[in-house]
């Protein structure tokens, strides 16, 4: 009898560990398919975040964008790349940061560069058509 009460404590505590298990493998997933996904297709931003970690360039396209283009980055403290990649393409003058966007001017045309953390060591820029 005691053996048999033995047995049902421990398959208890199986059982709650198991289900404890579970549910921190749900929340964890559920955060990191959040992340993956922020962007749209993974296997896009990681191949792009696989040439960025492979080159000398300061950002990646990623590929697979139809509207616009979409730029990701290291991310450094006071460092925006995107600053000097505007003004290599079209002589795009920087004239402020608002929030989490940099305002360029180009011939009296305003554009505004939008950039968001995709992760802690990453930005991606969304830079409109040009």
């Amino acid at each position: 009898m005691k053996n048999i009460i033995l047995k049902k404590r421990s398959m208890k505590t199986i059982l709650l560990l198991l289900f404890l298990l579970i549910l921190t493998s749900f929340f964890f997933f559920n955060t990191m398919i959040k992340t993956a996904f922020q962007e749209g297709n993974p296997v896009n931003i990681t191949s792009s975040i696989l040439k960025l970690n492979f080159s000398d360039n300061e950002l990646v396209e990623i590929s697979g964008i139809s509207i616009g283009s979409k730029y990701i980055s290291k991310f450094k403290d006071g460092s925006t790349p995107i600053i000097n990649f505007m003004k290599k393409n079209g002589e795009w003058e920087f004239k402020e940061q608002v929030g989490s966007g940099y305002v360029f001017e180009y011939n009296k045309k305003t554009i505004t560069v939008e950039s968001n953390m995709y992760s802690k060591k990453y930005i991606v820029w969304n830079v409109p058509q040009l």
